[in-house]
């Protein structure tokens, strides 16, 4: 069975065939590997916050929590759970301190294995952001949302543009992986793999300042019914590899 993944781009639409056995690729996890196995949500993380105001609960009973769960796994054992209800804003949790950074000039990979489950079929308004990179005094450079609307389509949003990919599955794993050369000019550049197969490829601006960001996962914005997304295999690091890690293939 094929797979199409489709990417708006400007007017032009681009369409990469993905086959059923996809090449394995893996971040070179040089700055972070996080993985939840140890049962603990915070072990690598900065903070974690909820809107408005105050530390994010983690306690199931709160409009906003996250956990490490054992409802789904890309692989070992545990995965992020990010929880979010009305009239809850956030449930992130951000990367910030220095050895997690990126700073203009660098190229960066990340990688990201999402599981959104069935309370995505319960349609609202507008979208999700699950992702998003920015510098430390400005709004995001880059984001990965998922609509609302029942039919839990991704897109990547950069510089005021949206790339519409195919809908996520749920309650099953996709791998992305992301990869920025930072930079506030038109050097820089953005490519996307989900299963292993390149779909987005755009040349430009990719930072808003000159100066150094963080990434930040969950849930931010728009939580407009009770929505959970589980998040693993996150890593940051200078390079990708093949057909090392099977966790990160998709049949």
């Amino acid at each position: 069975m094929k797979q199409k993944f489709m990417i708006v781009l400007m007017g032009m639409v681009a369409v990469s065939a993905m086959s059923a056995h996809a090449q394995l690729l893996a971040v070179n996890p040089t700055q972070l590997h996080e993985d939840w196995e140890d049962g603990s949500w915070y072990s690598v993380v900065d903070f974690s916050y909820q809107y408005p105001g105050g530390d994010i609960f983690t306690t199931p009973d709160t409009n906003l929590f996250v956990e490490a769960s054992t409802n789904f796994a890309r692989s070992g054992n545990f995965s992020l759970r990010s929880f979010g209800q009305p009239p809850g804003l956030r449930s992130e949790i951000a990367f910030m301190s220095s050895p997690y950074r990126f700073n203009i000039g660098d190229e960066t990979y990340y990688s990201v294995s999402y599981c959104p489950d069935d309370t995505w079929l319960d349609p609202a308004i507008w979208d999700i952001i699950l992702t998003q990179w920015k510098n430390f005094s400005s709004g995001p450079s880059a984001m990965f949302r998922l609509t609302n609307d029942g039919n839990h389509i991704p897109f990547f949003r950069a510089m005021d543009v949206n790339y519409y990919f195919d809908p996520l599955p749920l309650n099953e794993w996709t791998d992305f992986i992301f990869y920025f050369k930072w930079s506030p000019g038109s050097d820089g550049v953005t490519k996307i793999w989900r299963n292993g197969e390149l779909v987005l490829h755009l040349n430009g601006q990719t930072s808003l300042q000159d100066g150094p960001g963080y990434m930040k996962m969950g849930m931010y914005t728009e939580i407009r019914q009770p929505r959970n997304i589980y998040i693993d295999n996150v890593r940051i690091g200078d390079s990708i590899f093949t057909n090392q890690l099977p966790a990160f293939a998709s049949d």
